[in-house]
């Protein structure tokens, strides 16, 4: 009997390692695709703290021109936002690590993600055009093809302009369908 209790619980931690690598590879994924598509020639600095993302199915469906999206598919977004509200995580400097070792990427400037004391000091003293990145923690449908996760960047403090992402899986490859929600201060 001890032997059965013990190779259940020995499938349950590798099956849970394995769902746990599995979200922060697709986190990893979806992190880079968002850093690829900023469009600057400045410098880009990432925020390490990952904000809530928030998403509002009606407001999805009337600022998007995505009407063919699955109902469950919005749905799960919505309910797997609301279960992530209140978890708070920061992005590891891993990311920033493995992204370096791609040669198109060279804007990315340091190799640790920034605090916001850190931030404070680069909006203070180095030159404005200078981009603080911030993206949030990406929320996955069930399937983990569809994804929604909310950008902001800012040039120096008290200014930025911010908008959610839609993301869907295309041939193992996470592709930006449409911004939403575009804020600029």
């Amino acid at each position: 009997m001890k032997i059965y209790i013990f190779i259940a619980s020995s499938f349950l931690v590798l099956t849970t390692k394995k769902l746990y690598s599995q979200q922060h590879f697709e986190e990893n994924e979806v992190f880079y695709t968002i850093v690829l598509d900023i469009k600057t020639n400045n410098q880009i600095f990432i925020n390490c703290n990952k904000p809530k993302t928030y998403f509002n199915v009606k407001d999805f469906i009337k600022e998007t021109s995505l009407k063919d999206i699955p109902v469950t598919v919005l749905s799960e977004l919505n309910q797997n936002t609301k279960e992530n509200l209140y978890k708070k995580e920061k992005w590891s400097d891993n990311y920033l690590l493995n992204f370096r070792k791609l040669p198109i990427i060279n804007k990315l400037s340091y190799e640790k993600c920034l605090n916001i004391n850190e931030i404070k000091k680069i909006q203070d003293t180095l030159n404005r055009r200078n981009l603080i990145l911030t993206i949030s923690k990406p929320i996955f449908d069930e399937a983990k093809e569809h994804c929604i996760v909310n950008v902001v960047t800012s040039n120096y403090r008290g200014y930025f302009s911010a908008y959610s992402c839609f993301l869907k899986k295309v041939y193992g490859k996470w592709v930006i369908i449409e911004r939403f929600g575009e804020i600029i201060s």
